[in-house]
């Protein structure tokens, strides 16, 4: 029996050696295979949509409105045959259009390249200048050939301008004088090829190659788990069932982060990615839709994709902050389940630092993670990268370490700011290597194989759709429009944290510096007594060490806004639990401590208190302090705290004192007395702030009843189908056409006014909705060159009053002036008496210094109408003695109105990155091979939110295209409940030549992975 036992000992050992070893072999093949299909992955060949549009079709010469999103083709041909040119020469007495890109209108703009003709005479202008002026040979045919390296005109086959190099024409379409019924046009060709290197899908090969790195990678992990469970010691459980257990402090962070979904307000990016997300199926890639060339949204962006599936199902808010929403729920239960834990029994045990935890959790995710941004990803990966971590030390195992892996670089690739997932891979550098060089001792390989595999399964999601070679054009495209900062610049993200608008907003502000200040709190109690007592030692300092290289990683980040903060919710709660332990009786002197520290932290909340309580775009309707800092019964509340921690800087003192006192030192306390203690000032705090918070959303929804809020407008996303703002904006049916009716026989009075344009630079020579002199009375006051002074008594206007047929809603009037000058307009009401009109009230829309310099839209509703009134007349006074004071108003309007949502319906539009999250039943204009779908609206945020030229032309932005193929006349509108309060404006999009769309030729190539078409856009 002894002999059959001592036989079968060493055939199990051998056993597990040789399935050790297997294992061994099989984790470093799969994980080396999955590292090989990861780094050929972006190179494998791809489907790639091609198109090509052609004009005329059929003979037909009519203009072509075609803006490409690329702003320059890949390739530009075009020939005019010479009997075509003859012909539209002999017709035409003026120079006439042979070929352009930029419609007529915008020749004086500086973009596009145009041929005319005149007397045998061909000029060609391209971007400004003009580069040939030449006679006609007898053999006339021009032909152009333009592409990346180099652009070349030709007339009767001889070069009249070459130029090497990139010189391509700018493209918005195509427009000539030439007339397929008046002029010979066969063999009229142009041809331009779109830039359509980013609409490309996965061919077989490289679906086969990335099924095969996922596989592979997973076989991997499973053979390093199995390896693990030999090779490390016991883990304990992350779910056990006091940790399952639902605590108060989870009901009150999913409440919160559950109500904030619906009441929360908007961040400054919400509108930009959902309108990403929403066009990403027509555009054939997730574009960067406003800006940058509408280069795709590679190497960071995976993430958005989500939101690409969500808008197919509904575009209402609530609905796409579901991601934010879970993400925080996960961010919170990993935080209090498995990080916090770590930091030491004293921690675990305590439900004052969990309340800690969970109320400044709350404090930093209510301003920066409820919207559509990746900075929820950043906080979730980097949180589950520190666990990794901590769990991968505890347990001397190396799954956690290849998990962890895979979630920094998951988190990186969702946003650069996801960088701070590695920050606790590199504090743990030293007992990390530790750990693999134990596991190394039967070979790197094995080791090794695995983690590379996990942290390189990312190239999968950035190049599943995109190649290196449409990555690299993406990324130098970005650069080069910028912005792209250095980490030297950093200095910028703190000068917007301490700015006056919502980006260095109260809410804002408050949970960086208690993050500064509960990081130096614990470093300080660290470095003085070499541990925090009652906290883990490794676990505690290697948090200190990540939070520290959070904010050096930051600086890395290309941009410098102060949303990227968000990433830092997590580490963020778990500072204030360490914090709380760290002041507690634990401590020596800690009743000094935690005075000291009770100070600092008021004195935090001073600061940030002279912030205003300041939101993005509408979120900020209804809100209190939206535009200063908040004050109680006129006191500024900056002042009251820091009249609080001048008197806990006093206690803090005296208890320093009172501790050098000779005598017996204090009973200690007990330790779960003490972290209470340690807790309550951040939990007070922090927990008025979040109230706060909450309370200020509330109160808008309150303020702003009977007219829009974001917060009731979510609400009705819930209970039924809303169209967000749209429903309450209205606007105008026809502001023409509204105008009042002189009364017969009143003819008015006017000194110093005059009804038609006095110069260039007259108002009135531009005035507002379409108005012309000739069909709309208007008058001004400015004149070139003096200083005239005058007063106006229009005509008067019969005001309708047959409630069932002319219902008054409003009467408008549109008025200007500059600002600070003695200028003021007032409407008057009268009641028709007999021959004439007896004036019975006076209302203001103007007072004295109050224009802008714009024409403006004052409106008087019902209410302010009265009731017996049926005719009206406007009165202006000009006492300005300044040259450049006067006043400018036109006829009163009555008009009739219907819903923005309504007005624009099914129609394309373009809305404004800052506004287009609160339009959820509007569909935004689309891209398609290439080229912008022309819109017939466009929506802005007004003066509730700067667009900051984003879009623009030099940003390869869709307003540089808009601007070039349309004018966009303002539509007038209000909002409903609040016509005073701006929302934004509402553009006709009007194409300045009413072509038709372009004739596209769609193919299909498979092109390899380093294949390009050639360099794209020269911004």
């Amino acid at each position: 029996m002894d002999t059959a036992t001592s036989t079968r000992a060493p055939e199990a050992g051998l056993g597990r050696r040789r399935g050790d070893r297997f294992r061994r072999r099989a984790a470093a093949f799969s994980g080396l295979v999955a590292v090989l299909c990861a780094i050929v992955f972006p190179f494998l060949p791809v489907v790639q949509e091609t198109a090509r549009i052609t004009w005329p079709v059929g003979g037909d010469t009519t203009a072509v409105n075609a803006p490409l999103v690329s702003y320059w083709a890949l390739d530009t041909s075009a020939v005019v045959p010479c009997a075509s040119v003859r012909s539209l020469d002999a017709r035409s007495p003026a120079p006439a259009l042979l070929l352009s890109t930029v419609p007529p209108a915008r020749s004086d703009s500086g973009v596009g390249l145009r041929l005319t003709v005149q007397d045998g005479q061909l000029v060609a202008v391209h971007r400004g200048e003009r580069i040939v002026r030449t006679t006609l040979p007898q053999d006339c045919d021009v032909g152009l050939r333009s592409d990346p390296h180099r652009t070349t005109l030709t007339v009767g086959g001889a070069t009249v301008h070459h130029a090497e190099g990139d010189h391509r024409p700018r493209i918005v379409g195509v427009y000539s004088d030439l007339d397929g019924s008046l002029d010979p046009v066969g063999g009229l060709t142009v041809s331009i090829t779109p830039d359509t290197r980013y609409q490309s899908s996965p061919t077989a090969v490289k679906v086969f190659v990335a099924l095969l790195g996922v596989v592979a990678a997973l076989g991997s992990l499973v053979c390093v788990r199995r390896r693990d469970a030999d090779l490390g010691r016991r883990a304990p459980r992350p779910w056990s069932p006091d940790r399952r257990r639902v605590t108060g402090r989870d009901a009150a962070v999913v409440g919160v982060l559950a109500v904030w979904v619906v009441i929360g307000p908007v961040t400054s990016d919400d509108g930009y990615i959902l309108t990403m997300a929403s066009v990403a199926d027509d555009a054939g890639y997730l574009s960067n839709y406003h800006r940058w060339f509408g280069v795709a949204e590679a190497p960071f962006g995976w993430f958005y994709h989500v939101y690409e599936l969500l808008a197919q199902v509904s575009a209402a808010p609530p609905v796409i902050r579901l991601p934010s929403f879970v993400l925080g729920v996960a961010s919170w239960l990993v935080l209090s389940r498995a990080v916090l834990p770590r930091l030491g029994a004293s921690v675990r045990r305590s439900r004052s630092a969990g309340w800690a935890a969970a109320t400044v959790f709350c404090v930093w995710w209510l301003p920066y993670d409820n919207g559509v941004r990746p900075e929820p990803v950043a906080v979730l990966g980097s949180l589950l990268s520190l666990w990794a971590v901590e769990r991968a030390l505890a347990t001397r195992r190396l799954l956690p370490v290849c998990l962890g892996v895979g979630a920094a670089a998951f988190t990186f690739a969702a946003t650069p700011t996801g960088l701070i997932a590695v920050a606790p891979f590199v504090v743990a550098a030293r007992p990390l290597f530790r750990l693999l060089r134990e596991r190394a001792r039967d070979g790197w390989a094995a080791t090794l194989a695995p983690v590379c595999a996990s942290g390189s399964l990312v190239l999968l999601a950035v190049f599943a759709d995109q190649t290196s070679a449409s990555v690299s054009e993406a990324i130098r495209l970005r650069h080069a429009v910028g912005p792209s900062m250095s980490w030297f610049e950093e200095l910028a993200r703190y000068q917007f944290l301490f700015s006056q608008g919502p980006d260095g907003a109260l809410t804002r502000r408050f949970p960086v510096l208690l993050l500064v200040l509960c990081t130096a709190t614990c470093l300080a109690v660290l470095l003085r007594r070499d541990r925090i007592p009652g906290a883990a030692l490794g676990p505690s300092r290697r948090l200190i060490g990540t939070v520290a290289l959070f904010f050096v990683l930051l600086a890395l980040t290309p941009t410098k806004w102060t949303h990227h903060f968000g990433a830092f919710a997590a580490v963020g709660a778990a500072m204030a639990a360490l914090t709380a332990l760290a002041t507690s009786a634990s401590v020596l002197r800690s009743r000094r401590n935690r005075a000291a520290f009770t100070s600092g932290l008021l004195l935090v909340a001073a600061v940030s208190a002279t912030a205003p309580n300041a939101y993005w775009f509408v979120s900020q309707l209804g809100v209190p302090w939206f535009d200063l800092p908040p004050s109680l019964h006129g006191i500024a509340l900056s002042t009251l705290l820091t009249g609080a921690a001048a008197v806990a800087g006093v206690v803090a003192f005296a208890e320093h004192l009172r501790a050098r006192r000779p005598g017996p030192p204090p009973a200690p306390e007990r330790l779960r007395t003490a972290l209470g203690r340690g807790s309550v000032s951040v939990v007070a705090v922090c927990g008025l702030v979040v109230l706060g918070t909450i309370g200020s959303m509330v109160k808008a929804v309150i303020e702003q009843r009977g007219t829009y809020s974001l917060g009731a407008a979510n609400l009705a996303h819930l209970t039924g189908e809303h169209c967000g703002l749209g429903d309450h904006v209205m606007v105008e049916r026809d502001p023409v056409a509204s105008v009042l009716t002189a009364l017969p026989g009143s003819t008015g009075s006017s000194t110093g006014f005059h009804p038609r344009p006095s110069s260039s630079q007259d108002p009135i020579e531009g005035p507002p909705h379409g108005f012309a002199a000739d069909t709309t009375p208007m008058w001004s006051s400015y004149e070139d060159g003096g200083a005239p002074t005058g007063r106006l008594d229009s005509p008067w206007y019969r005001l309708p009053r047959d409630t069932a047929a002319d219902a008054v809603e409003q009467v408008v009037v549109a008025v200007t002036s500059p600002q600070g000058k003695a200028t003021s307009v007032s409407v008057q009401f009268g009641q028709q008496d007999g021959g004439g009109v007896r004036p019975t009230a006076t209302r203001t829309v103007l007072g004295e210094g109050a224009g802008t310099g714009e024409w403006e839209d004052v409106r008087l509703p019902l209410p302010d109408i009265p009731r017996h009134a049926d005719a009206v007349r406007v009165v202006a006074t000009d006492d300005d003695l300044t040259a450049d004071g006067w006043v400018a108003v036109t006829a009163p309007r009555t008009p009739s109105f219907t819903p923005l949502t309504d007005k624009v319906g099914d129609s394309p539009v373009y809305i404004d990155w800052p506004a287009s999250f609160v339009y959820p039943c509007l569909r935004p204009m689309t891209i398609t091979d290439g080229v912008l779908e022309l819109p017939e609206y466009h929506l802005t945020a007004g003066t509730l939110a700067d667009e900051a030229g984003w879009a623009s032309a030099v940003a390869g932005g869709v307003l540089g295209n808009l601007d070039e193929v349309a004018a966009k006349p303002e539509i007038p509108s209000y909002l409903a409940g609040a016509p005073g309060q701006p929302w934004g404006t509402l553009h006709a999009v009007k194409p300045y030549e009413n072509g038709g769309p372009p004739t596209i030729h769609r193919d299909r190539r498979v092109r390899p992975g380093w294949w390009s078409p050639g360099p794209g856009p020269s911004p």
